[in-house]
């Protein structure tokens, strides 16, 4: 399969391709490059909740999921030694030379900030090593695609829900 630690990242479009390999992004942010994403049981950042977060960083043999809920009789829960499981997600986001996300800037991160009460300082240096492909396919191809176009095009399985 291909994606972040392969030969190129993108996503066609109908005047040319999103490409980028990674040399390119290696070449421009350099070492650990992560790749990171969250579910959330909604799109409120006020009442709904980050079930899980993934990360993945192919070239330091990085692939970790932190589940932080369960759910309790319907209800979700936050696990027992849910802060030692928020703070090592924190600190993959911390430690990464770059972050890449698809939506990122605008969902995962305040998301993030709102939910694990993150501090403006630690925020902006994640937000200024964010590759956020969503955003930059609005920038550079003039229109923006789903995650499954993405993961498509470098032939990997669709994201699923639930």
């Amino acid at each position: 399969s291909r994606g972040v630690g392969s030969e190129r990242l993108g996503v066609a479009s109908g005047d040319g391709a999103l490409v980028l390999g990674p040399r390119q992004v290696r070449s421009q942010y350099g070492g650990c490059i992560l790749a990171f994403d969250i579910e959330t049981t909604g799109f409120n950042k006020g009442r709904d909740h980050i079930t899980v977060a993934a990360v993945y960083d192919a070239t330091h043999s990085v692939d970790k999921v932190f589940r932080f809920v369960e759910l309790d009789r319907g209800f979700v829960c936050y696990r027992d030694g849910v802060a030692n499981e928020v703070e090592a997600f924190l600190a993959a986001l911390d430690d990464a030379k770059a972050l890449i996300g698809f939506n990122s800037l605008r969902f995962d991160i305040p998301f993030i900030q709102r939910q694990f009460k993150v501090s403006n300082t630690r925020v902006s240096a994640w937000v200024g090593k964010t590759l956020d492909l969503f955003h930059l396919s609005a920038h550079r191809v003039g229109h923006t695609f789903s995650l499954n176009d993405l993961l498509q095009v470098n032939g990997l399985q669709a994201k699923t829900s639930r």
